[in-house]
This record gives C-alpha cells, sequence and structure tokens, in this order.
C-alpha cells in the first residue's frame, strides 16, 4: 500500500503554537521531494476481487497518475508562492507557461512532456525561495513584505 504524504503532521502542531506560510511552504516542498522520489507511472484501473463469505465481487480501483500528482503538488506552491514573486520569478514563470501552452497541441506525449516543464518550475520556484532567503530563521512574510 502506498504511503500516504500529509499535508500537516500531527506531531508538528504540538511542538509549534502556529502555523506559518513559511512552514507551508517547507511542507510542501518536503512533499513534492516524496512524490518526486518515486518512479513516475501513467495511471490505470486495477480490478481487485474482494470476497465475503461465498460470494465475490469485482471492484475497479483508479492508481493515480504519479505525473500529474507532481505537476499539481508544483502548481499548488507556484498558486501560494505567486503573490510574493518577483521580477526574475514572473518572467520565467511566463516562458514556462508559454512552453506549456505549446505543447498542448502533442497530445500523444503531453503528459511527459508537461512533466519536464514542471520541473524546471520547480526548479525556478526553488531559486526564488533561495532569494529571499527561504532557510533563514525569520517569518517568511517578514522576509517578503519587507
Amino acid at each position: 500500500m502506498e504511503e500516504e504524504v500529509k499535508f500537516f503532521d500531527e506531531s508538528f502542531k504540538s511542538q509549534h503554537e502556529k502555523l506559518t506560510f513559511r512552514m507551508i511552504c517547507l511542507e510542501h516542498l518536503k512533499k513534492i521531494g516524496t512524490i518526486a522520489s518515486k518512479e513516475y507511472r501513467g495511471g490505470y484501473n486495477q480490478s481487485k476481487i474482494h470476497h465475503i463469505g461465498n460470494y465475490a465481487y469485482k471492484e475497479d480501483v483508479y492508481i493515480p497518475d504519479t505525473r500529474e500528482e507532481y505537476s499539481n503538488a508544483i502548481d499548488y506552491l507556484h498558486d501560494i508562492l505567486y503573490p510574493h514573486f518577483d521580477s526574475e520569478m514572473n518572467e520565467a514563470d511566463g516562458k514556462l507557461n508559454n512552453e506549456l501552452g505549446e505543447i498542448k497541441k502533442d497530445l500523444d506525449n503531453y503528459k511527459d512532456l508537461k512533466l519536464e516543464i514542471k520541473r524546471k518550475l520547480f526548479i525556478n520556484l526553488n531559486s526564488f525561495l533561495f532569494r529571499i532567503k527561504y532557510l533563514q530563521g525569520k517569518v517568511f512574510e517578514e522576509e517578503v513584505g519587507e
């Protein structure tokens, strides 16, 4: 069974009184790291047979596309950081959105090409976080807002 990655670790809540924007970003980076550390696969339906007494029934279960999980996780990070983008990140974002628009024409390889673009976006998002020094001990809003 695949381990579910939680957005917020319950043990973390007991250690800290309030959840900051910076902590949300770091937790999500951790989640992206977990998704990115696995082999990517396309989504598919899997049939499972369940037995109850003398009866058996078939259940179809969709196994998610891990390429889409990765892309969606990066989109979420993009969306929460978007209001804080600097000019360099805005420029990179525009270029990658144009690339994404171009590859939609190639439906046969769309998900694989999209995955490559999302990796570029993730690299740019991490570069942005480095520029604003998100790993320093300050609260995220103070780092960006001033």
